[in-house]
């Protein structure tokens, strides 16, 4: 039978053992300096004139008397130190400070005032902590204040592949999600059930573009064509930052090739278009041709024409009246700006030249070459025009514009001429 307790360490009465209240008031002098632990301080120094009862806490570098006694509990007792080594979770409060501590098996620290909290594994304020949520708070609000200037809340992750989030939940069903799920671009994710999420918005992280992956909701036109002003008008809005302005008169010359651009501003389906002829063409037999081209670079004198689009196919020129182009298969244009195509290969054709309004519609281009080179604006949505093109207006677009077109007009004019009006599948979350 061992005659030391296995945890305070007091000495136990042995069998027919003498004296017996020596060894008794061991074991109470034991539990009087270590039960309801209060120490006066945490020193490394023995103090120069202690009394009889008093405790202290010796520090991780002790000196004089305590060099052998690191972190033990030092208590003066019957005019001489008496050593006791703490286990782990022992707690002390130290009255010189008002502060609580705890030994974890190597030192003290604080548990309570002061600065600097470091290492704790789990803290919940009114709540529960657990190993995932090593942090939980149950409050009305939370306050993150500023100390001086601003204040940035940060969560990083280990890599391009992992997540670094806020996620919102309706009990505790997540609903909501923002930050960067997989990748480095910014989403901003919903969900039905917390299970299956559905990308709202994605900004990218290396242009700043922004996309709306499910659509809107959004139904920025009741009708993609407006039939306004008497049977020889159509106007529509052909894209949510396009607008209105007017309209006029434009006679489509012979054998040639009319490009309007137009700025689509997010992924869209185009269905078709308008065109209103009031005169039609003197040539009988004669046709008309639309399409759509990725519009291309200004390469100094010139507009560059990229991509076909779209070929919208052909109506009568010699036909006066509303035109409406309907191709067999919708077109997806992507954020850009794009040339409308439209041409004829008669004479005497008049269509009505809606006017809008549409974002960046001038550009700076280099007009000329060499020593008479300078620098002009040019409207986007002016016409630009190439000419000799019966074979194409005839024959149908080719995949890639082999023609060069010049600009008609340089203006600074903040509007911009559509004779063609682009017919748009409706936006929705579809």
């Amino acid at each position: 039978m061992d005659l030391i307790s296995p945890n305070l360490k007091l000495p136990y009465l042995a069998p027919a053992q003498a004296q017996k209240h020596v060894t008794h008031n061991e074991a109470l002098r034991q539990l009087d300096a270590i039960v309801q632990l209060s120490v006066t301080l945490v020193t490394n120094t023995p103090p120069d004139s202690p009394v009889n009862g008093q405790r202290i806490i010796i520090g991780s570098a002790p000196e004089g008397e305590f060099i052998a006694h690191a972190n033990a509990i030092a208590a003066y007792q019957d005019g001489a130190w008496a050593y006791y080594a703490p286990k782990p979770g022992w707690r002390a409060y130290i009255e010189a400070v008002s502060d609580l501590h705890i030994f974890d098996g190597s030192s003290w620290r604080s548990l309570i005032g002061q600065d600097v909290i470091q290492d704790v594994s789990l803290i919940g304020i009114n709540a529960q902590a657990d190993t995932t949520n090593r942090l939980s708070v149950r409050s009305p609000a939370i306050l993150f204040d500023h100390e001086g200037d601003g204040q940035q809340l940060k969560i990083n992750k280990s890599g391009t592949d992992e997540t670094a989030s806020l996620m919102l939940q309706t009990q505790y069903i997540s609903k909501a999600e923002l930050g960067l799920t997989g990748d480095d671009n910014l989403h901003l994710k919903v969900s039905i059930d917390g299970a299956n999420f559905k990308d709202s918005l994605i900004a990218n992280s290396g242009t700043g573009s922004v996309s709306f992956p499910s659509g809107t909701d959004v139904v920025k036109m009741g009708s993609s064509v407006v039939e306004s002003g008497g049977a020889d008008y159509h106007y529509g809005v052909p894209n949510v930052t396009t607008s209105f302005y007017g309209r006029q008169n434009l006679t489509l010359a012979k054998n040639r090739v009319y490009f309007c651009p137009v700025y689509v501003d997010r992924p869209t389906k185009i269905v078709g278009g308008f065109v209103a002829q009031p005169i039609a063409s003197s040539t009988a037999g004669s046709i008309m041709r639309a399409g759509i081209y990725k519009l291309g670079e200004a390469d100094g004198n010139n507009w560059q024409i990229g991509e076909r689009a779209a070929d919208f196919g052909t109506h009568p020129a010699d036909v006066a009246g509303h035109k409406e182009f309907e191709p067999s298969v919708p077109s997806i244009l992507e954020t850009g700006w794009y040339a409308i195509t439209l041409g004829t290969n008669g004479a005497g054709v008049m269509v009505r030249n809606v006017r809008t309004f549409q974002p960046c519609q001038s550009f700076l281009i280099k007009t000329g070459n060499g020593t008479t080179a300078d620098l002009r604006f040019s409207g986007a949505a002016s016409h630009l025009y190439a000419n000799n093109t019966a074979n194409e207006i005839e024959n149908g677009f080719s995949e890639n514009w082999q023609l060069t077109p010049v600009h008609d007009l340089q203006t600074v004019q903040p509007y911009g001429y559509l004779p063609f009006i682009p017919k748009w599948e409706k936006w929705t979350s579809n």
